[in-house]
């Protein structure tokens, strides 16, 4: 097993403020009690011993208590049916319903406390706060025994990139001994084992319990991708972060956010609520975005590794990370890494100090794209910012292949290259199909949908950049949820120069299967929208659907020869 962490400021090999690692000693206290997690079905456990009821709320701001004395909580829920003897219910108001309605419910499977915004007429005791959100991770991170502070904790947030550079992120500080767990859109890893993601950033009781069951598995580390949602909604104010990193901000969830000032706004707040006065935190920043730019001029310069992978687009100055003369081919990419500033100081254990001095390291990782040399450089800062030896992680990167369904290859045979990829945003299809376009000496044909119940404002923009970068564009559904599917498709078309030029096909199987009739050999098609997604989502019920089982079996199809194809809607 390789070395722990080095950490350039300081011997130890964890935070000096998490006491002695022991993994297991929560299981040695004998005065504990099991509390099974609301995912049963994950196998895990974890236990934890009683905590009275006013020391939980020792950190909240503006608490209040509401009915007769103290309680013994022994357990967190947020949700009613995962109420129980001795739980602690959180009253949340959502955005349908209000977490206040379901308390008598979480009573009667035996809650013994509720924390609520304002005190209902139950026979239990209430603790008031002036924000039940806030004060769930909180309370969530004292139960548990702050179990972030006990790993080497990574955030990442933007727009695109977060998955792919959290799971390299991972990678490398797997690569190095140091077994992380992982936080993120397409799973969750706990203790080696892979479970379902479902949110991105899960709530903040969800966090602080994985967490604990990450130390209680043996995890000493965690890359966690951070949603604009998440820090909007405080989910993980209460994290203690080691290394935090910005990808890029392009437009997504306007529905949400509304507006790109206010998306930013959320974005920039783990970074400028961030306690860099610890000493302790390292900002990784993508400095070829101008938001970037403006997250690291107002984060301590010493404590930022600004990278770069266009260096002529950023008025910063020399990138701390920067690769520019790199070279790819479907096998990969290879170039030279440029180490400079606070990044050379942490991969020199802080013994460098000449602020012009510069070290170079040849590159080579299977990933193909220049966004994904971006996503090497994230991943590499927070290495650096959680004490990992540079050379090691180099090493590293020759051993990664790849996120599911990002850039993923479904081969089966045939003569031209098919790839699923998540890309969902402006941006990111343009990234993707640069990339296809890159890779290939024939045609790119892109797939395209867009999601339903989210921003209308980038079905156009989707549609012209798939338009703008590929030869052939098949517009079709990707999760229409509860909109009509015809109205999604025509607000694509509406973005395209050339309409008629376009294939439409509401129906996503008979869209994949138009792709491959008119690929030919050293041709791309670019499967884009769902990626690792399993299911597809209509108004009613959700399909079985996964891009690269049903792309598999079309060109399995195709090579038993012609079939007829059950007719599909028209679009």
């Amino acid at each position: 097993m390789a070395a722990g962490p080095r950490d350039p400021m300081s011997s130890a090999k964890y935070p000096p403020d998490a006491g002695p690692r022991d993994p297991m000693s929560a299981k040695r206290r004998s005065d504990t009690r099991p509390w099974k997690p609301p995912n049963p079905e994950s196998g895990l456990m974890i236990e934890s011993s009683p905590v009275r009821l006013c020391d939980l709320f020792a950190g909240v701001e503006g608490w209040r208590l509401a009915g007769a004395g103290d309680v013994d909580i022994t357990s967190l829920s947020y949700r009613s049916d995962q109420a129980g003897p001795g739980s602690l219910f959180f009253c949340v108001p959502g955005f349908v319903r209000d977490g206040h309605d379901y308390a008598p419910d979480a009573v009667a499977r035996g809650a013994v406390a509720l924390c609520v915004e304002r005190a209902l007429d139950l026979p239990v005791v209430q603790v008031v706060v002036p924000s039940v959100r806030a004060a769930m991770g909180s309370v969530g991170a004292t139960f548990y025994g702050h179990p972030s502070k006990r790993l080497l904790t990574a955030g990442i947030t933007g727009t695109n990139g977060k998955t792919t550079s959290a799971f390299l992120a991972a990678h490398l500080l797997d690569h190095a001994g140091l077994r992380s767990g992982l936080m993120g859109t397409v799973e969750r890893r706990i203790g080696g084992r892979t479970l379902p993601a479902g949110r991105t950033t899960p709530e903040a009781l969800d966090i602080q319990r994985d967490l604990a069951l990450m130390v209680d598995a043996g995890d000493l580390a965690v890359v966690m991708e951070v949603s604009s949602h998440a820090l909007d909604l405080g989910r993980a104010a209460d994290v203690a972060f080691r290394a935090i990193a910005f990808t890029n901000l392009t437009q997504d969830h306007l529905d949400y956010h509304k507006t790109l000032e206010d998306y930013f706004a959320a974005k920039s707040r783990l970074f400028l609520e961030a306690d860099f006065s610890s000493g302790r935190i390292v900002a990784v920043i993508n400095i070829d975005d101008p938001h970037g730019r403006e997250l690291a001029s107002r984060c301590p310069r010493g404590h930022v590794i600004a990278f770069s992978s266009l260096p002529e687009t950023s008025d910063w100055g020399p990138a701390d990370l920067e690769m520019s003369d790199y070279q790819m081919d479907a096998a990969g990419t290879r170039g030279t890494l440029a180490v400079r500033g606070t990044a050379l100081m942490r991969a020199g254990g802080g013994a460098v100090r000449d602020p012009g001095a510069e070290r170079r390291f040849a590159v080579v990782t299977p990933l193909v794209g220049a966004f994904n040399v971006a996503n090497m450089l994230t991943a590499l800062g927070i290495g650096l910012g959680l004490g990992l030896d540079l050379d090691g992680m180099l090493a590293g990167l020759r051993g990664f292949r790849g996120v599911p369904g990002r850039m993923e290859s479904v081969d089966a045979g045939q003569a031209f290259l098919v790839l699923v990829d998540y890309a969902h945003t402006p941006d990111s299809v343009r990234n993707v199909l640069r990339t296809a376009r890159g890779i290939t000496r024939g045609k790119v044909i892109a797939v395209v949908g867009c999601g339903g119940d989210r921003d209308r404002t980038k079905r156009p923009l989707m549609g012209r950049e798939a338009e703008s970068a590929a030869d052939l564009v098949v517009v079709t559904s990707d999760n229409p949820r509860s909109e009509d599917p015809l109205a999604i498709i025509a607000e694509i078309v509406g973005g395209l120069e050339r309409p008629t030029a376009a294939v439409v096909q509401s129906d996503r199987r008979l869209a994949i299967a138009e792709a491959f009739d008119r690929a030919r050999d050293g041709d791309v098609v670019m499967i884009l929208g769902k990626g690792h997604e399993s299911g597809q989502e209509f108004a009613t019920q959700t399909i079985p659907f996964d891009d690269r089982q049903v792309a598999r079996e079309l060109l399995l199809a195709r090579r038993r020869g012609p079939a007829p194809r059950p007719a599909g809607p028209a679009a």
